[in-house]
C-alpha cells in the first residue's frame, strides 16, 4: 500500500511497485503415427520470456514437430535498451527441416533506435540458406539468400491485458540477393 510522509514544508508519497509477471509456457508433446505406423516424438512447445533480467528484454523459444517428421525451430531474443543507451537488437533465428527431405535456416539479426517510446527506426540483415538433403528430391534447389535493410515500427499499447497492442504499424524494406545451385 501507498505510504504519505508530511513534514513542514512538503508532503512525500512512497508507491512500492511489484514486478508484473509476463512470462508464459505453453506445450503439448506427445507420441504418434507417422505414415509408414511408427512412433514419432511430436508437439509443440512455446516459451515466452520477459524482463526476467529487469532490462524489459524478451526472448521467445518455439519448437514443433508434426507426425510426418516436419520440425521447426524458432527463437527471438529483444533487448531493447544496450548499454543504458537508445539503441536496441534484435535476433531472430529460425530451422525448419522436413523430415530427410530438406532444411532451411534464417538468421536475422538488427539494430534499432528508440525515437520515443512507441516509435523505433531499424537497420537489419538477413541470411537464409536452403539444403536439399535427400538426392531423391528433383523439386527444390540449394539457395542462399543475403541482405539488408530498413524498418520504422509504431507501437501503442493496449490497457486490455488480452491485447498486446492497440496500435502497431511496421514499414519494412529490404534488398535481397539470391544465389541458386547450379544444377
Amino acid at each position: 500500500p501507498p505510504q504519505t510522509l508530511f513534514t513542514k514544508d512538503s508532503t512525500q508519497v512512497f508507491l512500492f511497485l511489484r514486478k508484473k509477471k509476463s512470462s508464459t509456457f505453453d506445450g503439448v508433446i506427445g507420441f504418434g503415427n507417422d505414415k509408414t505406423d511408427k512412433y514419432t516424438f511430436n508437439g509443440s512447445i512455446n516459451v515466452n520470456f520477459k524482463n526476467i533480467f529487469n532490462r524489459f528484454e524478451t526472448l521467445n523459444v518455439f519448437w514443433q514437430r508434426n507426425p510426418d517428421k516436419g520440425q521447426n525451430f524458432d527463437l527471438q531474443t529483444d533487448i531493447p535498451y544496450l548499454f543504458n543507451s537508445n539503441i536496441g537488437t534484435n535476433i531472430n533465428v529460425n530451422i525448419y527441416r522436413q523430415d530427410s527431405t530438406f532444411a532451411t535456416v534464417k538468421f536475422l539479426p538488427s539494430l534499432y533506435l528508440h525515437l520515443d517510446s512507441r516509435q523505433k527506426l531499424g537497420l537489419r540483415g538477413r541470411f537464409e540458406t536452403s539444403a536439399i538433403t535427400d538426392s531423391l528430391y528433383t523439386q527444390g534447389k540449394d539457395f542462399n539468400k543475403k541482405g539488408f535493410g530498413v524498418w520504422y515500427e509504431f507501437t501503442e499499447p493496449s490497457e486490455i491485458g488480452l491485447f498486446r497492442y492497440k496500435t502497431r504499424v511496421r514499414g519494412e524494406a529490404d534488398y535481397i540477393t539470391s544465389n541458386y545451385s547450379k544444377e
